[in-house]
């Protein structure tokens, strides 16, 4: 998907308000380590991932391509759900478009990342750290990616939605 075409696709000016509780979130990730010799044991370490760090970097690198700078609608960006289980993270976003007080467009995305274990296992803490933020913005990058096609699809009925402000650069744009 060329986001140079993708810019001519929403020539509404933008505001991407990513809120600071989503901003600030971070996940504590343990992981385990098994010694088989000469005694079993289990060890565990910790790491934190700053997932809303990483929101607002994608919210930034993607829809900031994608829609000008403006205030002709607001972008919004909510983190509801992340979670990492057996080295692949998932995350649950939801994108919701306003203009003024109207919603124009709201849907929530779920991304899953794939797990890369076996980079995992053959390196312990860095490898499981790498794996985890590798899974995570797999994760990231899909939910992303489905809310821009979603919005290729229905940016046309955010018209018919009656906003206000959007009126005026639709009738240039014609």
């Amino acid at each position: 998907m060329s986001t140079g075409s993708l810019r001519k696709r929403f020539p509404v000016a933008a505001k991407i308000d990513v809120p600071e509780k989503t901003a600030a979130y971070e996940k504590v990730v343990r992981f385990s380590h098994v010694s088989v010799s000469p005694y079993y044991s289990r060890t565990y370490s910790f790491a934190t991932v700053k997932v809303g760090e990483a929101v607002s970097q994608y919210a930034e690198a993607y829809l900031g391509r994608v829609f000008p700078r403006g205030d002709d609608v607001t972008v919004r960006v909510d983190l509801l759900t992340y979670a990492v289980a057996g080295l692949e993270a998932t995350t649950r976003l939801r994108f919701t478009v306003t203009s003024g007080q109207r919603v124009l467009f709201q849907r929530d995305y779920d991304g899953m990342g794939t797990s890369h274990r076996g980079i995992a296992l053959a390196v312990l803490d860095a490898g499981k750290m790498s794996t985890v933020r590798q899974t995570s913005e797999e994760s990231l990058r899909s939910c992303f990616e489905q809310f821009i096609a979603d919005a290729q699809r229905e940016y046309p009925t955010w018209r018919r939605e009656g906003a206000a402000t959007m009126r005026s650069w639709f009738a240039a744009s014609s």
